[in-house]
């Protein structure tokens, strides 16, 4: 029997849904716990950083 396309298109993008899935996630939980932090009166809120290498000459290297 040959493949819908549906069925297809599903398991050629499984990957992206997969991604898709988490960044919607993760921005989800950030808002409830930024709602949160406003709640208890935290005027900065969540500090969002999250670093993704070293610059080449910093103190980590």
């Amino acid at each position: 029997m040959p493949e819908s396309v549906l069925a297809r298109s599903r398991r050629q993008h499984q990957d992206e849904t997969l991604f898709s899935y988490l960044q919607w996630l993760a921005a989800r939980q950030l808002d409830g716990y930024y709602r949160f932090s406003q709640r208890l009166w935290m005027s900065v809120g969540i500090y969002r950083d999250l670093a993704v290498g070293v610059g080449e000459g910093g103190a980590e290297t």
